[in-house]
């Protein structure tokens, strides 16, 4: 199976980015041919391979419309045909959604976007968090469009998923919780 992985960056050592690295090591692991598309950082290629997995970058703007363009074109150039898009980031669905018509898409909320923006705003004089709210109603529109339109939404934590359906007013979706890698991560009871 050929797979699209949709991260904010890769390799990383955030959330989003560690996700990515499991999940894309399982899928490498079971005999799939993983790809991953994510923001480019200084210093680093456009294009790459590590660890068998093609690893393709955009140079992102931090203009939202800008950056789904820009995603979009390099989706474009791309030209592969995948069995099944796996996004991580919200970015991505849009491009995604209009790109490819015959791929399932599942969707892996990191968090909610409409929850982060009330607790960003949550200190911010009036002005500014009307400010905030109206910049950031776009992000949580993709984001929305997002749940609306994949073929599986992934919560990472039940409490995730009564969020969506009190904030978007969607039910939908499965709870996987994130794994724990135990050859990193020791029971206390096991260390000497």
């Amino acid at each position: 199976m050929k797979i699209l992985i949709c991260s904010s960056i890769y390799p990383g050592l955030a959330g989003i980015p560690t996700y990515c690295k499991n999940i894309s090591d399982e899928l490498l692991a079971r005999g799939n041919h993983v790809s991953i598309i994510c923001e480019q950082e200084p210093n680093q290629k456009k294009f790459e391979v590590i660890n068998n997995k093609k690893i393709y970058r955009v140079k992102i703007t931090r203009n939202l419309k800008k950056d789904l363009r820009l995603i979009e074109k390099r989706l474009q150039i791309i030209k592969d045909d995948f069995d099944l898009i796996i996004v991580l980031w919200y970015k991505y669905f849009r491009p995604v959604l209009n790109l490819y018509h015959n791929s399932k898409k599942v969707y892996v909320l990191p968090s909610i976007r409409k929850i982060d923006m009330k607790i960003i705003n949550k200190n911010h004089s009036f002005f500014k968090k009307h400010y905030y709210l109206l910049k950031n109603k776009f992000s949580v529109g993709l984001e929305k469009e997002a749940i609306e339109n994949c073929d599986l939404m992934v919560c990472l934590g039940k409490n995730m998923k009564r969020q969506v359906k009190e904030e978007y007013g969607i039910d939908k979706g499965v709870v996987i919780y994130p794994g724990v890698n135990h050859k990193r991560f020791k029971d206390r009871k096991s260390v000497v």
